[in-house]
Formats: C-alpha cells, sequence, structure tokens
C-alpha cells in the first residue's frame, strides 16, 4: 500500500506547484457547442462526462454527443492556458494526420471553429469503453501494437524518447513530488536508486510510434473494429515499452494480474521478436508514468494521488513484473 510512500501532504507547500487553468466562462462554452452543432447540421446531446457547469481544476475540454448517423461528438476546449492550445492545436493535426492499420479506429476531424472559443467536430467512437467491459492481456497489448503500426502522414516529432529523455522525466518530477511532500524523501531516493540501477539494462531500440495516454477508458470494442481516442500526447520512443506501461500504471493497483500477465507478453514478445531483454526498459518506464501521473493530479487537480504513489510503489516492489519460478 502508498502508506508507506505517501508524505505530509500540505496544500500549503504544495501550491508553489499547482497550475491555473484559467477555465473559460461556462456560457461560452455551451455557446461553442452549439455553434459546433449547427455547423455539422446535428441536435446538440447530453454531455459525455461533466459538462462546463460542473467544471474541475485542470479541465482541458469538454465532450457532447451530437444527434444522427454516423456518429459525432462535440469537442470545446476548456482554458486558454498556452500548454493546452498547444496540445489542441497538436491534437488537430495529428488526427488529421492518423493512419492507422486495419484493425484500428482513429477518430477524423469533421468540422473545427474558434468563435466563441474553440472546438471541433470527431467521429464518436462505437462501442463501449473496454474499461467498463474488461479487456484481456493480450487483447491489450494488440491494441499496443496497432498503435506502433500507425502511420503519421507528414508528422515527426524528433528522433523519440531516449533512456536519458525517461531518466530525466522521472528525475525532474520526483524532485519536485518531494517537495511538495507526496511522497516521502525515503521513496524519492528509492525510485532514482532503481532508475539508475536499471539503467544499465536499458536497451534502446529503433523508434516506434506510442500513443502516450494509453488507458482502457481511451479504447472502445464492441463494435467491427477497435477504437482508440485522444491521441494528442503521441510520441515516438526507443524503449518500446511507453503504453504497456501507461496501461500498467492506470490499470494494475485495481487488476495486478492483469498487469503481470500483461507485462509478461509484453516482455516475452520483445524477447521472441529480436532476442533482447526489455525488463529494465519495463521497469523505468512505469517508474516514469507513475511519477508523471502524480504529478500532472498536482499540478492539475492539486491533490495527492494516492492511486498513481500505489502504482509508484507497486513498481518499485517489482509487483508488476511477471512472476518467476
Amino acid at each position: 500500500m502508498s502508506t508507506d510512500c505517501l508524505g505530509d501532504f500540505d496544500l500549503e507547500v504544495a501550491q508553489r506547484s499547482f497550475e491555473n487553468y484559467r477555465l473559460y466562462a461556462p456560457d461560452l462554452v455551451e455557446a461553442a457547442a452549439r455553434a459546433a452543432a449547427k455547423e455539422a447540421g446535428r441536435k446538440l446531446l447530453a454531455p459525455m462526462t461533466r459538462g462546463p457547469w460542473e467544471a474541475m481544476p485542470g479541465d482541458r475540454s469538454y465532450v457532447w454527443r451530437l444527434s444522427g448517423e454516423p456518429g459525432m461528438v462535440v469537442k470545446v476546449r476548456a482554458t486558454d492556458r498556452q500548454e493546452t492550445v498547444r496540445m489542441w492545436n497538436r491534437s488537430i493535426s495529428v488526427l488529421q494526420a492518423l493512419r492507422p492499420p486495419s484493425d484500428l479506429c482513429t477518430p477524423r476531424v469533421h468540422f473545427a471553429g474558434n468563435q466563441p472559443v474553440p472546438w471541433c467536430v470527431i467521429d464518436a467512437a462505437v462501442g463501449t469503453p473496454t474499461f467498463l467491459t474488461g479487456m484481456g492481456a493480450a487483447e491489450a497489448f494488440e491494441v499496443v501494437q496497432a498503435v506502433q503500426r500507425t502511420q503519421l502522414d507528414g508528422l515527426r516529432f524528433g528522433g523519440g524518447w531516449d533512456a536519458s529523455t525517461y531518466a530525466r522525466q522521472v528525475r525532474e518530477p520526483v524532485a519536485e513530488l518531494v517537495g511538495a511532500q507526496v511522497i516521502t524523501e525515503g521513496t524519492g531516493r528509492r525510485v532514482l536508486q532503481t532508475v539508475a540501477e536499471h539503467r544499465h539494462g536499458v536497451r534502446e531500440c529503433p523508434p516506434v510510434l506510442a500513443h502516450n495516454d494509453l488507458a482502457l477508458y481511451h479504447v472502445f470494442a464492441g463494435g467491427p473494429t477497435k477504437w482508440l481516442l485522444d491521441w494528442e500526447s503521441v510520441v515516438y520512443e526507443r524503449l518500446r515499452m511507453l503504453d504497456v506501461a501507461q496501461l500498467i500504471v492506470s490499470h494494475g493497483v485495481t487488476r495486478p494480474e492483469w498487469a503481470c500477465e500483461l507485462a509478461r507478453i509484453a516482455l516475452e514478445h520483445a524477447w521472441e521478436e529480436s532476442g533482447a531483454d526489455l525488463t529494465s526498459n519495463l521497469v523505468v518506464a512505469m517508474l516514469e508514468r507513475a511519477a508523471g501521473k502524480a504529478l500532472d493530479h498536482l499540478r492539475r487537480r492539486h491533490q495527492q494521488s494516492t492511486q498513481a504513489v500505489d502504482a509508484l510503489c507497486a513498481v518499485l516492489d517489482g509487483r508488476f513484473l511477471p512472476r518467476t519460478g
């Protein structure tokens, strides 16, 4: 459990890490949703989760269903914060450039506008989120492989995250998490020590595409083909374990046997494909995901995420690695 890893969280100490998202006024957001529906010639239905009147700190966008077939949704940006603006613009570019393989569907952008605040109309996923219906570990790994086979026409994001990128994206968040008392100093030292130990075993590979936010609530099943949503964070990476690590950190605390099975499948596939033991790659990627998830909760939600810290502790204790012997 996270009790040994959790710091003595104090809002006054932690607030220097909080980010202000300066949310748009709810009436402007709803007006944008109505404008989008009019442009699409559809009727605006209910929000898919919460609407702008139930906004929470750190919200980036809101989504409404539209009437008619084929299914479409309206997405409206929630804030003018520059990081979110960049991610919004990147998302539009990525969705227009994605060329998924035949066993995966991704949304297309049908309409987009900026008045009274930015909005877009995209395809609605067919089926139900697999977070609700369940998805086996082997099936989840098939989604990871489908992402790696997806093409991005005309878009390239550098040479791919390498071991140094991962180490930096562990080291810097951990320092901030310790400073904000989200995790204890001892936990911070354990994380950095574990990364240092596994750096020697990391095997860098030719870069592959990674969704970078792969979770069961973004994967829809039940139709002829699986759908995968929310591609704005897509990157190229060289450890080949980023999306596997994201799935494990997102769901492993509540589904530990599933997480171990997913890790086993991914590591065995890497060995069969290239003869490489990527255990250290997976450990480093999981630590990067868990630290990043905890920091995102701190900065955006202004909270101490026990789920993320639980996942961090589980990675440190080796609980998500496949059982041997």
